[in-house]
């Protein structure tokens, strides 16, 4: 298998986890009530925001995007900016991770297995509270946690938008998405540059995968995936759970994935490794998950 292939397959299977991760999240822990006051987890389902199927979001997001592009560009030239940002997002990478623990404690004690479930949240706080030195590694090993702490993000993220937003409204915004998305990565390439910039601080981005191109001459490379591509995709994923079933969740995490694989395969043959837009291919695949989801109800 060619290299930029593997790398390439390593990015799918991590972009179908994190949707998969998404929905187990929705359909564990906000259908799960504990009766332990003490850690007790709301039951989320039944609090859905009552604003899911407004279409507002579809006027402010896009405006917000071109304003968040701009800022980070200013950003980006106060180094004391540029480590607060550092700080804060692996602050919410590590508190996602606080937040996996009691989702699985939730679910241990839904099972009803013998296993203490308040050591095991503390236990796995701890080690929250421990990751921190372990980003200091280089290789890959530092690319494996930072793609831990990025799934769960981008996850646990992708559930809270798809409890503000309907299926229908996550895909509106993945399609006004994907046109800035295309403008800004290989019009004014504003994105690009954000993307190197954060490369060069070492702020986490996007979820990675190493491989080795063969030729001309062996050479190492990665080939990634943005969080905003894996949070629109899982919310979508998680939103057609909540208005659907599972059936309608699998089927669009699917899609999604195949049409991300293709296009991996058409922008990137040849070992071509410049940056292409990927929200597109999302849209793409998540409109032909959402209308075989119609299809599926309508059975």
């Amino acid at each position: 298998m060619a290299g930029w292939k593997r790398g390439a397959l390593g990015i799918l299977i991590l972009f179908a986890f994190t949707q998969a991760t998404g929905v187990l999240f929705q359909s564990f822990v906000f259908e799960v009530e504990r009766s332990s006051e003490e850690h007790f987890i709301k039951e989320e389902s039944r609090s859905l925001s009552p604003y899911r199927g407004n279409w507002i979001p579809l006027l402010i997001l896009p405006v917000a995007f071109l304003v968040v592009v701009n800022v980070y560009l200013a950003l980006f030239r106060s180094r004391l900016l540029v480590r607060l940002l550092k700080y804060l997002v692996y602050g919410m990478a590590i508190l996602s991770l606080v937040v996996v623990a009691q989702i699985l404690g939730a679910v241990l004690l839904a099972l009803g297995l013998p296993v203490p479930v308040a050591p095991f949240e503390y236990a796995l706080l701890i080690a929250s509270l421990l990751l921190p030195p372990f980003l200091l590694l280089t290789g890959r090993w530092k690319i494996q946690v930072r793609n831990a702490l990025g799934i769960s993000l981008c996850a646990l993220v992708g559930t809270s938008v798809a409890g503000y937003f309907s299926s229908a409204t996550v895909l509106a915004l993945l399609g006004v998405l994907s046109l800035f998305d295309y403008y800004f990565v290989l019009r004014s390439r504003k994105i690009v540059r954000i993307a190197a910039a954060m490369e060069a601080h070492q702020i986490p981005f996007a979820l990675s995968v190493r491989y080795t191109e063969p030729e001309p001459r062996p050479m190492e490379m990665e080939a990634q995936l943005g969080f905003g591509d894996l949070i629109l995709a899982t919310g979508l994923a998680v939103a057609l759970y909540i208005d659907g079933n599972a059936a309608s969740a699998l089927l669009a995490i699917s899609t999604t994935t195949t049409a991300l694989g293709l296009f991996l395969a058409m922008a990137h043959r040849g070992g071509d490794a410049r940056p292409y837009p990927a929200m597109p291919a999302v849209f793409l695949g998540g409109l032909v998950g959402y209308l075989g989801g119609i299809l599926l109800a309508l059975r």
